[in-house]
């Protein structure tokens, strides 16, 4: 493979910042056809592709992801260099990709992640749909360096990453005031008539959930079907339904969607994983994610 072109890099970088070739060529003042060209000398030269057609949009291959990445860097480091020779004083940041699966709860991802939120971190977290990707060794090898997850991992990637397990806590019923008042019962009779909005039912949340509902003799009116738990808690704010949410939380749902909790599943609970290669073990990072969860999980 011939040196690599780090203007060409840049162009691709761009790129894929803002997903878009037209976009990319508004920002940097050149011609669409002048970028797809660089863009497509690049692939040539490194012997890969990039990008990949979604629709009318593009998105990175898995070799595009891993250039991505490390062009995140390059150029991030390239900016410290420049306001070092200027004079600038600036201190050197550590880039850090997580990767969280939907399922789990917003709230939850951003009370593990908190401690490692400083001016001299970057983080950049993405979510992983697990009915499409699988996490596995190559994940953490090309794209994150570490996953949040509440699955177990796949047996065959066991051998190269490392699993600690972060807690785990309870799941609880939410309602908002109208819809708590017009259900609440402490021995779940008025729940066999209650509308819900649930996980997607080839979630890991969904699957666990339609086991309490099976033991507890319960099949209510499902109203939606929806993964984004954030999208979720404003629904059951507006009086759509309710929801199965983790108990360990339950102060910021009161509070942030005044959502009132109406029972308890003392028997649900839900495990939180984090996933990173065995070499990084030790690594303060991952310390610090574990204290920090320890310290609100394990409710159950």
């Amino acid at each position: 493979m011939q040196r690599l072109n780090y203007q060409h890099l840049y162009y691709f970088w761009q790129v894929a910042r803002v997903g878009s070739i037209t976009k990319a060529s508004e920002k940097l003042g050149l011609a669409q056809p002048t970028i797809s060209g660089q863009i497509a000398i690049f692939e040539n030269t490194i012997g890969a592709q990039l990008f990949k057609k979604s629709g009318r949009n593009i998105t990175l291959t898995e070799k595009g992801k891993m250039t991505f990445n490390y062009a995140e860097d390059i150029f991030s480091l390239g900016h410290q260099l420049t306001n070092a020779l200027t004079g600038q004083k600036t201190e050197p940041t550590k880039r850090i990709i997580i990767g969280a699966l939907n399922s789990i709860d917003k709230i939850i991802i951003s009370k593990i992640i908190a401690p490692l939120c400083n001016e001299k971190t970057n983080i950049k977290l993405i979510t992983i749909d697990e009915k499409k990707e699988l996490v596995s060794s190559n994940m953490l090898i090309n794209d994150y360096d570490f996953v949040l997850s509440d699955l177990k991992l796949n047996s065959s990637d066991r051998s190269k990453i490392h699993t600690s397990t972060l807690g785990t806590s309870r799941l609880s019923i939410y309602a908002n005031q109208e819809l708590a008042k017009k259900f609440y019962e402490p021995t779940l009779s008025k729940l066999k008539t209650a509308p819900f909005i649930l996980p997607s039912f080839d979630t890991q949340a969904r699957r666990i959930i339609n086991n309490w509902l099976e033991k507890k003799s319960l099949a209510p009116k499902i109203i939606a079907e929806i993964d984004d738990s954030s999208l979720a808690k404003s629904l059951a704010s507006s009086g759509l339904g309710l929801i199965f949410s983790p108990t360990s939380i339950k102060n910021e749902i009161l509070k942030q969607y005044r959502l009132s909790s109406i029972y308890d599943c003392n028997e649900l609970t839900c495990p939180y994983y984090l996933f990173y290669p065995h070499e990084e073990k030790e690594n303060y990072t991952i310390q610090e994610l574990i204290i920090q969860s320890n310290s609100f999980l394990n409710d159950g």
